[in-house]
């Protein structure tokens, strides 16, 4: 969770908003792993589905496993969908269906560039790290705010750890930090 669904949940409550209450399950789904030819005993939970409830009736799944995406579904990437359509990000680019969409399905190409990555950056393997880093040197600089706050990240990981107190004790957790959405640098 920590590691990977760390992702998906900042992008989830980027868009939705503050978790309300977490439920969840969760374990050790594969006992041992390899690393550089080496045999490793896992003590984490590697396989947590958690429901949450962002209020209004309005209710998220996400799951954090040791399964393999496959071809159909990108990493860390939210599936949104509600009585009018859905729209997700997928290897194609941003996938919106619904009823009012020309033959149910339309792909979108966003652009792919990111902000402060350009010459020899471009060829960096996780380019998207050096973009975030020179976001917050960029706000330091320029007396900005961060688009992702403490309070957010703070909310992410009171998540994650009432996620797995909810699959301990099998109850319900009330999650008691908030955040607001900040708005988005556009054109950096």
């Amino acid at each position: 969770m920590y590691d990977m669904a760390v992702y998906a949940l900042h992008a989830i409550t980027g868009i939705l908003g503050n978790v309300k209450r977490v439920t969840g399950m969760s374990g050790i789904g594969l006992k041992e792993r390899s690393f550089k030819d080496q045999k490793i005993e896992v003590e984490m939970d590697d396989n947590t589905h958690l429901l949450m409830d962002f209020g209004d009736n309005i209710f998220c799944l996400l799951f954090s496993s040791n399964s393999y995406d496959g071809p159909g579904h990108a990493f860390s990437v939210p599936f949104i969908s509600g009585s009018e359509g859905g729209i997700t990000s997928g290897r194609e680019g941003i996938e919106v269906w619904g009823k009012n969409v020309e033959n149910w399905r339309r792909v979108e190409k966003p652009g792919s560039e990111m902000p402060f990555v350009s010459g020899p950056h471009l060829e960096l393997p996780e380019r998207h790290v050096y973009s975030d880093i020179m976001h917050i040197v960029d706000c330091v600089i320029n007396d900005r705010k961060p688009v992702i706050s403490a309070e957010h990240a703070r909310h992410v990981i009171e998540i994650i750890d009432l996620g797995y107190k909810a699959s301990e004790t099998g109850q319900t957790q009330e999650l008691s930090t908030t955040f607001s959405i900040g708005e988005l640098i556009v054109g950096l």
